[in-house]
């Protein structure tokens, strides 16, 4: 019976859009998907069932609120992407270019949900959002921004402190991008200020 292995499929679903949305009409879309459990199936479920399926998840969770959403050609790569997602550290720097120009307190109304709206939001280009003199700014702060970024380009996220987006940030502060504005023993929530001007920014 396939019945154990679905379960375990619908549980992985859910566990991967659980930061997007806990609707179960929403889920549906993706636990409805043939095409989409016969991947997982093929790897026996598990770890390996969950890759199988991450790259279909990553384009679909952030578009699950879409009408036109359409899994099964995902799952197919019958739809192309016409936009490129952006580098990580091209968004690193964006994000570090706004939240360190910008004021928390304008952090919701430029990047924030509002839950009683279901209707998609436009891509804004962050580039020509009303700026301050730049300003240090915390890690959780700039990673938040980082992801609310991520989530403009159709992006679904996972942890934003793994390794790989921290060493990003790192790189980008050795390659003179970034300046960490506080001392070496605050490890857990340093400020780190964007070096770039507003052409540089507009260019990525």
């Amino acid at each position: 019976s396939e019945e154990p292995l679905f379960r375990d499929f619908c549980r992985a679903v859910a566990t991967a859009a659980k930061r997007e949305t806990s609707d179960i009409g929403h889920l549906a879309k993706l636990t409805r998907s043939a095409p989409l459990f016969d991947l997982y199936k093929t790897q026996q479920g598990g770890a390996a069932g969950y890759d199988a399926i991450r790259p279909v998840l990553t384009t679909a969770i952030p578009r699950l609120r879409d009408p036109e959403l359409d899994v099964d050609a995902l799952c197919r790569g019958d739809v192309p992407t016409s936009v490129e997602e952006p580098a990580p550290e091209t968004l690193l720097l964006l994000a570090a270019y706004v939240s360190s120009r910008t004021r928390p307190e304008d952090d919701q109304q430029l990047f924030g949900h509002d839950p009683q709206k279901k209707k998609r939001r436009k891509k804004r280009d962050v580039t020509k959002v009303r700026v301050d003199a730049p300003k240090a700014v915390q890690l959780d702060r700039l990673l938040a921004v980082y992801a609310r970024l991520r989530e403009e380009h159709g992006s679904s996220l996972p942890d934003v402190r793994d390794d790989d987006v921290l060493r990003t940030l790192s790189d980008l502060v050795d390659q003179n991008a970034l300046e960490r504005a506080s001392g070496l023993d605050d490890l857990a929530n340093p400020r780190f200020l964007c070096l770039l001007d507003a052409g540089q920014a507009y260019d990525l």
